[in-house]
C-alpha cells in the first residue's frame, strides 16, 4: 500500500506533466500564428503533427522563448523528482490513467 506522501507526490508529477503540455501546446500555438506561420498554412484541420520542443529553441519570439524555457524547467523538475524518490515506471503509468 501507498503512503500519502508518495501518493502526493505522484498526483505532483501527474499535474507537473499536464501542465508542460498545455504550456507546451501554448508555445506552438503562438510560434504558429507567427513566425511558423507559413507552416500552419501547410496543415489542414483535423491533421496531425508530433512537435518536439526542439523545434521551437531557436525562436525569435521572445513570448515562445520564454514558454520553452518553462516547458524546460517543468521537466527538469519532473524528472528530479522521479528520480530523488525512485519512482518506477509501473507507478508512473498508474498516475496516466
Amino acid at each position: 500500500m501507498m503512503n500519502d506522501y508518495r501518493k502526493f507526490l505522484l498526483e505532483a508529477i501527474k499535474g507537473l506533466k499536464e501542465s508542460q503540455e498545455l504550456i507546451f501546446s501554448n508555445a506552438i500555438n503562438v510560434a504558429m500564428s507567427s513566425e511558423m506561420k507559413e507552416y500552419d498554412e501547410l496543415f489542414e484541420l483535423g491533421d496531425k503533427y508530433v512537435f518536439d520542443i526542439k523545434q521551437f529553441e531557436d525562436s525569435k519570439d521572445a513570448n515562445v522563448q520564454h514558454l520553452v524555457t518553462l516547458v524546460k524547467s517543468l521537466n527538469s523538475t519532473c524528472d528530479s523528482i522521479i528520480n530523488i524518490n525512485a519512482i518506477t515506471d509501473e507507478e508512473l503509468e498508474s498516475i496516466e490513467e
